[in-house]
């Protein structure tokens, strides 16, 4: 019928986990403010990802305004619109508020103008589970956070930032604003950070203050090409692997089952064969972006020899005795760069034996495993169960084979449109 919604989620009042990939339309955006007020009440996941937050303003922006004569643009709308979130000055409605929400998932969202209201109506401060991915005014969220005087209840932490998503500088300071709010958690079990910064000593050490309770995380540095004579000149790279040079505690003094870490093969080995015996891990991703993989005039271009002689070392006698996969590439997309990536499991039947999954394809993932976040899940979720009957009935912090729930993703697949609801 004309004037209806062909998204109208209305009906759906028991949602308790929503997800929406890249909304482009007015039809898009209206289902979105429909079912988040029908059902925030009572929403404990919610994964929103709009792809680009200038499009996404610009599509509300024309759609909502091509019949006023006075078009006014806001300066928020996700938070002023789809929320309904009150200005200070106007307290005459609450907007829409998730009291209960506990796993948060933002990309492209920005909190320019609404960082209070937000971090109000996400009730972040009792979140389990955040990840930002290209957030604008992310150092400036960060710092609300750490300076309020509430306690994070944060497990699960992702923090993405890259130079082509700042806005007014939005990437600088992050060097100085991330030690802090990792400092004051207490309770991280699950790490992932991806950031445009150089000095990364403070990141460190505030990384290795949570290494009683870390069980997986992942360090990757990004840059931006300065060389003028580049082809690649003001691109996005893969960050000089000496920044985390410090990160070998994250190996020899925690109790991580998984490290992902931008590290080539020749430098891991370099930085780590002599802790090799401290070594705890059971799964080690070195991390390279598809960018990097691919550019052979990249400083730390890897080659098949060199990630084949890595693996006979760190499967070997006087490599990691307890590791049981080892991942090298960017795994974020199973279809792209199938040919620069590499995952191998060590049998243990066999004292030497290992089996080679080269290359894993998009036939031998799930579709959920299309993730723009932490490549390694992929890896962990297409060897779990093997690893699960075969190693894990006993783990060393008591979790059973149910653990895989913990660090399985309900995200939704790379669609341009897709909703994903779970309803009790």
């Amino acid at each position: 019928m004309e004037g209806e919604n062909e998204y109208d989620l209305t009906k759906f009042v028991n949602i308790r986990s929503f997800s929406w990939t890249g909304p482009q339309s007015k039809e898009d955006f209206d289902a979105i403010k429909d079912c988040l007020a029908a059902n925030a009440g009572h929403l404990e996941v919610l994964n929103l990802d709009l792809m680009d937050w200038s499009k996404a303003d610009d599509f509300w922006y024309i759609d909502h305004t091509r019949w006023l004569d006075e078009p006014t643009r806001r300066k928020n709308f996700f938070a002023d619109d789809i929320l309904g979130l009150p200005l200070d000055a106007d307290r005459r409605s609450s907007g829409v508020c998730f009291p209960v929400l506990r796993h948060l998932l933002l990309r492209q969202v920005s909190f320019d103008s609404a960082i209070t209201r937000l971090v109000n109506a996400f009730s972040i401060f009792q979140l389990k589970q955040l990840k930002l991915w290209n957030c604008l005014q992310t150092v400036k969220l960060l710092e609300h956070l750490t300076e309020a005087r509430q306690d994070l209840e944060l497990e699960s932490l992702e923090v993405t930032c890259g130079y082509e998503y700042g806005n007014n500088d939005d990437t600088l300071g992050l060097e100085f604003t991330v030690p802090p709010f990792l400092r004051k958690l207490s309770r991280l079990r699950d790490l992932y950070l991806c950031l445009p910064i150089v000095q990364w000593d403070e990141v460190v050490d505030s990384v290795c203050s949570h290494l009683e309770t870390l069980e997986r995380v992942a360090i990757h540095a990004r840059t931006v090409d300065i060389d003028d004579e580049s082809p690649y000149f003001e691109e996005e790279a893969d960050g000089d692997p000496t920044f985390c040079g410090g990160f070998f505690e994250l190996f020899t003094k925690g109790d991580c089952d998984v490290v992902g870490i931008q590290y080539p093969p020749t430098f891991a080995r370099k930085c780590l064969q002599p802790h090799a015996k401290d070594v705890s891990c059971r799964l080690l991703h070195l991390r390279a972006a598809g960018d990097s993989l691919t550019r052979r005039d990249h400083e730390f271009y890897v080659n098949r020899e060199e990630i084949d002689s890595f693996a006979d070392w760190v499967f070997g006698p006087n490599g990691f005795s307890e590791l049981l996969v080892l991942a090298y590439g960017d795994f974020a997309f199973p279809d792209i760069h199938e040919d620069k990536k590499r995952a191998l499991l060590q049998e243990q039947c066999s004292p030497k034996g290992r089996k080679v999954f080269n290359p894993l394809t998009s036939r031998s993932l799930s579709p959920q495993m299309s993730l723009f976040g932490i490549g390694f899940r992929a890896i962990w979720m297409h060897c779990q169960l093997v690893l699960t009957q075969r190693y894990f009935g006993s783990s060393r912090r008591g979790r059973g084979p149910d653990d895989k729930q913990l660090y399985g993703c309900g995200y939704t697949n790379n669609s341009i449109m897709h909703v994903e609801c779970s309803m009790v």
